[in-house]
């Protein structure tokens, strides 16, 4: 069962919906497992926007 305070948190079908959602320049943390981080790290790049 699902805290209440995460329960009013927002959800998104994908990990690049949940990323372009986020004002530009914040700082976002991906949790959860080295899948996700993969995932945002492709979204990230595919959009050029992964430094280095």
């Amino acid at each position: 069962e699902w805290p209440s305070a995460a329960l009013a948190w927002p959800w998104h079908a994908t990990i690049g919906a949940a990323l372009a959602a986020q004002t530009p320049g914040a700082d976002v943390c991906v949790t959860g497992s080295l899948y996700l981080a993969g995932e945002a790290l492709a979204v990230l790049g595919e959009a050029g926007a992964v430094p280095g």
